[in-house]
């Protein structure tokens, strides 16, 4: 039971997986007052100012979708779109930054009601994406790429969609695509050798993976994603190595803390396994698969008042969808007890 967890806990934690930049579900980070000001002359038809406003937006990298805006923007400027096009997209756009996504999706279909646009296609994809509307999306989406054929975001996220609704080969055809025409995206080749790793090609996932770190070796989650698959393939030494460069980059990467320590366990070697679900802990304590597998190697170690401890601290907090480790730990306190 015990190495089925360690194996489950390390694919769970496997599922780095992002939208290309335009996404509405990805986080703005950027002052509002600068994207209000930017959209509000878009909405009123001041083509020119918002342009000049979404040009500092994308300079200071502050919001993903200012050179999508940019485009439309310039689309609008030389007549390639209608006015009133831009506007009902500038208010899709608005209210999607703040989460309306029905008024979003509402605004972008009145758009298309006027004329066919692959971006205006690719937006409203992105918005029935934040609503898990998925077969709207993939619809949206595959538009996006019949106007345009080499629109690289349309494909990366349509491959994501793809990832999500467990249509692998797709998803991988779709980052292929992608990567043709993007060949310098780490993050591309990270998405596709996630899905490698969950059909189990995991020297195809591997590869994938040491491509994103070679083109982005500050990207912790690639480092955990290849030592993932470095377990599946039981390389226990590379796996560790890579663990350990991901906490040199994020010291509060619990997960990989959790992953080493499952791989630590699986080594035998109790001790250093102790060591990480504890720093896991300290840093996520809100996650009780770290107190369950702590557990099962204070129980290797004999430690069993820390192991019945873990085990009831795990009972007390777990939800209902993990039942089963709920009834396997009470089965082990109850050993515990009858041991004595």
């Amino acid at each position: 039971m015990s190495s089925n967890v360690k194996r489950q806990s390390i694919f769970v934690l496997l599922s780095t997986v992002l939208f290309a930049a335009g996404s509405f579900s990805l986080s703005y980070g950027s002052p509002k007052g600068y994207i209000n000001k930017a959209v509000e002359y878009a909405v009123e038809g001041k083509f020119k100012l918002a342009k000049k406003e979404f040009s500092k937006l994308k300079t200071e990298n502050k919001f993903p979708l200012a050179g999508l805006s940019l485009n439309i923007l310039n689309d609008a400027i030389s007549g390639r779109l209608k006015k009133e096009t831009v506007i009902h997209i500038f208010k899709g756009i608005d209210f999607s930054y703040k989460g309306k996504w029905k008024k979003a999706i509402d605004e972008f279909n009145q758009a298309i009601a006027i004329e066919d646009y692959a971006p205006l296609y690719y937006i409203r994809a992105n918005a029935y994406v934040a609503k898990h509307k998925y077969r709207q999306a993939l619809s949206d989406y595959t538009e996006a790429i019949k106007i345009n054929p080499l629109y690289a975001e349309a494909y990366f996220n349509r491959a994501n969609v793809y990832f999500i609704i467990g249509k692998y080969k797709q998803a991988i055809f779709d980052y292929t695509k992608y990567i043709k025409i993007n060949p310098a995206d780490a993050q591309a080749y990270n998405n596709r050798g996630v899905v490698y790793f969950s059909i189990s090609r995991f020297s195809k996932a591997i590869s994938d993976f040491s491509r994103a770190i070679k083109l982005n070796s500050y990207q912790s989650q690639f480092y955990n994603n290849r030592a993932n698959a470095y377990v599946a393939k039981h390389k226990y030494r590379q796996a560790l190595s890579d663990y350990t460069e991901a906490i040199k980059i994020n010291p509060l990467y619990a997960e990989a803390y959790f992953n080493r320590a499952n791989v630590y366990s699986a080594m035998g070697k109790y001790k250093e396994a102790v060591s990480d679900y504890s720093q896991a802990i300290k840093i996520n304590p809100a996650n009780v698969i770290f107190y369950f597998n702590r557990a099962i190697v204070y129980e290797k170690m004999k430690d069993m008042k820390m192991a019945k401890e873990d085990l009831c601290y795990f009972i007390k907090h777990a939800s209902s969808h993990l039942n089963p480790l709920i009834k396997y730990a009470k089965g082990r306190i109850r050993a515990i007890g009858n041991a004595r």
